[in-house]
């Protein structure tokens, strides 16, 4: 599941982002290019939370969540549904401090269901989800708002 802790985070500094801030995650399918993306290491300026931290949902142990500027300032003001392009990017470190994998969700389109969304995992070389809808992430993510679990510190 993806848990935003939203660790170190100030509000004002989310609600200054805007779109133009947020680099296009690769999310049309299929998505050959986003391990591409990735490995730019773009997301690393966007808002993440405070360090690596256990994970609360089944991501292989220890994770670290960074969350696109418009996606950062959507929960801020607590929409009830994110814009399209907002993304969140979860590193995957297993139980150690190295990066083993990602998660990665964007959203595609408007709509209240997780086909609105993309989604990819990737863990030691296995994929997990590549596509809109994956009932692997929607069947957990749907318990949040709009299928993102929040719980600012």
């Amino acid at each position: 599941m993806l848990w935003l802790w939203w660790l170190g985070c100030a509000e004002e500094d989310l609600l200054e982002a805007t779109p133009e801030d947020t680099a296009s995650v690769p999310s049309e399918i299929p998505t050959d290019d986003i391990a591409g993306w990735l490995k730019t290491g773009v997301y690393l300026d966007w808002p993440a939370e405070a360090s690596i931290h256990l994970s609360a949902g089944p991501h292989f142990g220890n994770v670290r969540t960074y969350f696109s500027p418009d996606l950062a300032a959507s929960i801020a003001e607590g929409n009830p549904q994110h814009p399209e392009g907002s993304a969140a990017v979860k590193e995957l470190y297993g139980n150690g401090d190295t990066i083993q994998g990602f998660a990665v969700m964007v959203r595609v389109s408007n709509g209240q269901n997780g086909r609105a969304w993309y989604w990819y995992e990737q863990f030691e070389n296995d994929n997990f989800a590549d596509g809109r809808g994956v009932s692997l992430c929607t069947n957990c993510h749907e318990a949040g708002v709009d299928f993102l679990f929040t719980a600012p510190e």
